[in-house]
């Protein structure tokens, strides 16, 4: 009975002991009042500091030694693509376009601002123009040169990320030849055509391939800084969708990355600011539980390397690798804690606060026995008959199959490289436009 007591005593001196307080805590710009865990976790700021709060990784934070760094928790990862803004002249006027900013684990974004500024590099004055994708500037100077930067706002107004710098010098329209007198012969009009400008990065000594509706009609090769650019002449007006990748020293290929534009004046286009994605390859297509996947692939030189696992739709794994001076990156993933199951990896790289776009997926598979990729294979979504491309001739196969039973032999090929539901439908058709390479 006396023991049963003692023990009933102890009990309630743990219970009763000082987990349940809370206490201040304070530095010279705020307060953090009585903390306590939250079940859906928090976020809030004021001028000076953000607090994120999450019940998922309680103990969040980052442990360093003199050889590693180690962070923990996905509120460490984050990442935003880039818009590419693009700008054409008019008289008095600007037009400006720009693709989308791609939010990734966390951010949302809630509207862009467009940065005027009579020089390079600001200061910019800002206007908030919503959650759209093309305004114009109007009541410019003709003859000056303005500067355009555009800017992402998340829903509480904090900035994600803001665009290269994109110049234009308004011009007024050559005024029409008067009337009276005598009249000189009518002559065939000249054709109106204009120029693109296309630059950005991509990786060292890249071949980049330029597309237009599909079809290649440039191929440069990437500077020793992973910089390219391209000037397309004799554009006829009209709506074009332009697509750019590259491919690097070892044949592994970038995704496709699209830019609609539409020319409407003689105007030169220039559009700034293109960050292809990393190439990426792995060396196994299955992996014993517990061994190693070899991740590698190039990228600009420097740039710091997200490396994202998914199951299913869902991201399960994320970290990061630093790529070295020439754009290489190699990444060990342990696939010890990780189920019997299929899985996609990609990566992402982010420079100087700009991120590409991420990289075509791998899909392996953990499980009992460990299946090398044979040299040479190209196993990429989108390529239906391993010629490491995607243009006419998978789309042709693609829809041939069209809402038709699959036999086992391409129901595999379905699976691996288009949209594993056992159909071919527009979602596969949409896969192979994002991946095209022609």
């Amino acid at each position: 009975m006396r023991l049963r007591k003692f023990i009933f005593a102890i009990l309630a001196l743990l219970l009763a002991g000082e987990g349940a307080e809370a206490f201040d805590y304070l530095s010279p710009n705020f307060i953090l009042r009585d903390p306590i865990i939250s079940m859906g976790g928090g976020f809030s700021a004021s001028t000076t500091f953000q607090y994120f709060s999450s019940l998922t990784q309680t103990v969040i934070g980052e442990n360093t030694s003199s050889v590693f760094r180690y962070r923990s928790g996905f509120l460490y990862f984050p990442t935003i693509t880039s818009p590419i803004l693009t700008v054409t002249p008019g008289p008095s006027r600007a037009d400006l376009l720009w693709t989308a900013a791609e939010p990734f684990l966390g951010f949302t974004v809630s509207s862009y601002e467009i940065g005027q500024a009579i020089a390079s590099g600001g200061p910019y004055t800002f206007a908030e123009v919503g959650n759209v994708f093309a305004t114009q500037r109007l009541g410019l100077t003709n003859g000056v040169r303005y500067y355009f930067v555009v800017r992402v706002r998340d829903p509480d107004g904090f900035i994600l990320v803001t665009s290269d710098e994109v110049s234009a010098v308004p011009a007024e329209t050559p005024p029409v030849p008067g009337v009276g007198g005598p009249q000189p012969p009518i002559l065939p009009a000249a054709p109106v055509t204009a120029t693109v400008q296309f630059s950005g990065r991509a990786f060292p000594n890249g071949e980049i391939f330029l597309l237009k509706d599909g079809r290649r009609i440039a191929t440069t090769t990437a500077d020793a800084d992973a910089s390219f650019t391209f000037e397309i002449k004799d554009l006829s007006l009209g709506n074009y969708l332009f697509g750019i990748f590259g491919q690097d020293e070892h044949g592994r290929r970038s995704s496709l990355t699209t830019i609609p534009l539409m020319i409407d004046s003689n105007e030169t286009r220039t559009v700034q600011g293109i960050f292809l994605s990393p190439t990426l390859s792995v060396d196994k297509q299955e992996v014993k539980q517990g061994d190693l996947l070899m991740v590698d692939g190039q990228t600009a030189p420097l740039a710091e390397v997200t490396v994202l696992v998914r199951q299913e739709s869902e991201v399960i794994f994320t970290d990061r690798k630093e790529a070295d001076a020439r754009g290489d990156y190699h990444y060990e993933f342990d696939t010890g804690p990780f189920d019997f199951s299929e899985y996609r990896l990609q990566t992402q790289a982010t420079i100087r606060g700009q991120a590409s776009a991420l990289s075509p997926e791998a899909l392996f598979v953990i499980g009992a026995v460990t299946v090398f990729i044979p040299p040479g294979v190209c196993a990429g979504r989108g390529d239906l008959n391993s010629d490491c491309r995607i243009n006419l001739v998978d789309f042709s196969i693609a829809a041939y199959w069209h809402q038709l039973p699959l036999p086992e032999s391409f129901a595999v090929i379905e699976r691996e490289r288009l949209n594993n539901d056992h159909i071919v439908n527009l979602t596969d058709f949409s896969i192979l436009a994002f991946y095209w390479t022609g």
